[in-house]
């Protein structure tokens, strides 16, 4: 079983869950943040809204069930040391490649990672500086109900200043990987 390589964080808890109950979670966390956001803007709640949110939380939470179900299966499916996605998020996480590894497959993987990082080192806070304004107008145009573009407003500016930190650190692991 390839799952004991996965023990560490949070990553390890979700590779050692049910897929059944991370969809379960996916479904009431999407329902919450819907009718919340619904409850934010001054909506009228419904038994019938609250029921068709739910079912597009139980489809979007079957989703992320079978997407994970698919990718259980497509790293159980290759060698051990191979760089598959998990693999690789894995390696990255410790900062140690798994036994065996081969430098030919992997320092092309690591390296391409690093490169999309370098550009989300900018990229990141400019994209969720841009959400941020368009969450700040989001308040003028509801003056009643300002709280919905609040709490985005507050979402995406705390996005744009932690995702510059977040990729350096990622970049410094894949560096003490290769």
């Amino acid at each position: 079983m390839r799952g004991d390589r996965f023990d560490e964080g949070w990553v390890g808890m979700l590779w050692r869950a049910p897929l059944w109950l991370v969809g379960l979670a996916v479904a009431v966390a999407w329902t919450v943040a819907t009718l919340g956001l619904d409850f934010l803007s001054g909506e009228q709640m419904h038994p019938l809204k609250v029921a068709i949110k739910f079912s597009v939380g139980l489809l979007f939470g079957g989703l992320v069930a079978f997407v994970g179900r698919s990718l259980k299966a497509r790293n159980r499916s290759k060698p051990a040391a191979w760089p598959t996605p998990m693999n690789v998020q894995h390696a990255i996480l410790t900062k140690h490649l798994p036994d065996g590894a081969s430098s030919d497959l992997w320092v092309p993987e690591l390296t391409r990672i690093a490169r999309q990082d370098w550009s989300m080192k900018w990229c990141g806070p400019v994209l969720m500086g841009l959400f941020a304004a368009m969450s700040v107008l989001l308040i003028f145009d509801d003056p009643a109900h300002p709280w919905y573009g609040a709490v985005l407003a507050a979402f995406f500016v705390g996005l744009a200043v932690l995702s510059p930190f977040w990729s350096v650190r990622r970049r410094a692991r894949i560096a003490a990987e290769q």
